[in-house]
């Protein structure tokens, strides 16, 4: 994590745009919403521009502007044929707030805004995952639309690397990772413990395993719903939403220990009811998970697989890793040895190193630049 002294009131009087289209709460969009709400606190002029879902409008205006969604295979082509116009939209809002810089984090909004932007105000993209290098047509406009840009932040090396062969100017990237409230995000005492299990309704001597994530392919659900199926003693809580949602919600009727919550604003509670956090995902496009500082920030132990890109991440928080996938066995053992290991020293020092303050200050110093 950088270290710096920029203070967010050094900002106080400026404005800032954000330009995002989502549907659904992520790691992606939590980042944007406790980055601005702490900028507006401090006396930025906040605007977003299309649909941030969690954004309290208190902290600044939502101008919606009817932009498509997020691309994807099924959504590319659609939306292509949609960009001319909503690009029209987007710069004539975007004008009238006349900001004194843009941030884009989203593939669609990168490539389809940031050119015609660029007039405007310096723009600033963010990226949350590994690029996907799949996506030839992706790539060839992506680094068009890097040449436009005067800072890219990446929340992980491993998501700067998978970027530095498409950016034009490398000197452009700047990573400050992922961090977590630690007001909000702290080890719970046992009597804290006890209380949240009591309110949500959790049994005072059950072994929790936590799984938090967006219910997406690439996130495996099934590899908690499959756990719980298989060790039915331990109770099994998923967060989020998404498209496997509806999956995990028809599992949880089947499987008496799998309670599906779906969203929920406050996350805190959950981590601290827990024994242990389960971390799965295809290790496509991951960045750093934002669940990853937050379980570290409880002294919730994490355990993940071979494959989730997030290995090395978890090690570090003094976390385990299973080598086998599929090996339910393996899971059980990780999982309690894990959970052994509260008031883990590394764990602590992981989560100290990634607090709010640094990181907000490391994005200060990025926007203070901006201005100069």
């Amino acid at each position: 994590m950088t270290d710096t002294k920029a203070s967010p009131s050094s900002l106080a009087g400026k404005r800032a745009v954000v330009v995002v289209q989502s549907d659904k709460v992520g790691g992606a969009e939590r980042y944007l919403t406790r980055l601005y709400a702490a900028l507006a606190s401090a006396g930025v002029e906040v605007h977003i521009v299309g649909n941030l879902p969690g954004w309290n409008p208190s902290y600044g205006e939502v101008h919606h502007v009817g932009l498509s969604p997020k691309w994807s295979r099924r959504t590319l082509l659609p939306g292509l044929l949609k960009l001319p116009r909503e690009r029209t939209r987007v710069r004539n809002v975007v004008r009238l707030i006349q900001p004194d810089w843009i941030h884009i984090q989203f593939k669609r909004e990168q490539i389809g805004f940031t050119q015609i932007l660029s007039r405007i105000a310096p723009i600033i993209w963010t990226e949350h995952g590994v690029f996907p290098r799949s996506m030839t047509m992706l790539k060839l406009g992506y680094a068009r639309a890097s040449s436009h840009v005067a800072q890219i932040i990446c929340v992980s090396d491993l998501v700067a690397e998978s970027i530095h062969g498409l950016v034009r100017v490398s000197n452009l990237i700047r990573v400050i990772e992922n961090s977590v409230d630690n007001q909000i995000h702290r080890p719970a005492t046992l009597t804290e413990r006890a209380q949240r299990r009591r309110e949500l309704n959790i049994a005072l001597d059950a072994f929790v395993v936590l799984w938090a994530a967006r219910m997406d392919r690439a996130k495996m659900p099934e590899v908690a719903i499959s756990y719980a199926r298989k060790v039915p003693r331990h109770t099994v809580i998923m967060l989020g939403e998404g498209t496997e949602l509806d999956k995990a919600v028809q599992a949880s009727k089947e499987l008496a220990n799998l309670r599906v919550v779906g969203f929920v604003a406050n996350v805190a509670q959950y981590y601290d009811s827990a024994d242990v956090f389960l971390f799965s995902s295809s290790g496509k496009g991951e960045g750093l998970a934002t669940t990853i500082s937050e379980a570290s920030a409880h002294d919730l132990p994490i355990v993940t697989h071979k494959g989730s890109s997030m290995e090395n991440v978890v090690l570090e928080t003094g976390g385990c890793v299973v080598d086998n996938l599929n090996n339910v066995a393996a899971w059980k053992l990780a999982l309690r040895e894990a959970a052994a290991t509260r008031g883990s020293v590394t764990r602590r020092t992981w989560a100290r190193k990634h607090s709010l303050t640094g990181w907000l200050s490391a994005h200060v110093e990025v926007f203070l630049s901006m201005l100069r």
